[in-house]
Parts: structure tokens; sequence; C-alpha cells
């Protein structure tokens, strides 16, 4: 999953890139987009593979763990939200959401194909 990731970031690099050269304000609105989504699932993926959740052995504390990392995974993400849209004043909303999604659609693509 980390190698799916590391992928959309860079992608998510080079299109912000690309358009940073004729609009800044969407290239920087799609980095912002694309770190929303990385951040927390990366932080999610660190605590769901982190040294302790591999020794439970216990189904229940398990799920505990998986379902405690996924509320946090969504808090944070709403946190960045509400920082983004609340600090920054030149933001192209359509240009973040859109990536912000797009960067869900494509995890489920690369999943199927590195399966």
């Amino acid at each position: 999953m980390t190698k799916i990731l590391l992928i959309q970031f860079i992608l998510t690099l080079l299109i912000a890139a690309g358009y940073s050269i004729k609009n800044g304000v969407i290239g920087y609105s799609i980095l912002l987009g694309g770190l929303i989504y990385s951040i927390p699932v990366g932080f999610a993926l660190q605590r769901e593979f982190s040294a302790s959740q591999k020794s439970a052995t216990d189904a229940k504390q398990v799920l505990i763990w998986m379902y405690g990392n996924e509320l946090l995974k969504l808090g944070l993400t709403v946190a960045l939200f509400i920082v983004t849209f609340g600090l920054l004043q030149f933001i192209h909303s359509p240009s973040l959401l859109i990536t912000y999604i797009s960067s869900h659609l494509l995890a489920i693509l690369l999943t199927s194909v590195f399966r």
C-alpha cells in the first residue's frame, strides 16, 4: 500500500507542477488536495502496521485498532480541510476537491493493478 501512496503522491506532484506553470493557484490547490488525502492515509498506514499492531493476536483487539485508525484518519482529514479552507485565502476549491476525490479513485485503480 505504501507503494500505491507513493505513486499517487508523485502523480499529484507532477500534475500540480504542470498546472502551476499556467495558474499557480490551481497548481497549489491540486497539491493541497493530494496532501489532504495522502497525509491521513500515510498516518493510518504507519499506525496500522506498527510493531504493537503486529503483536496483537486477539481478533477483537485488532478490529478495535483498525476502527480506531479509521476514526483518526477521518478526524485528521476533516481537520486538514478545516485548516485549508479556514486559513488559506487563495484556493481553487474545485481543483482541490477533484484532486481529493481522484486520489480515492486512483487508490482503487492502483490496488486492483498491484494485486
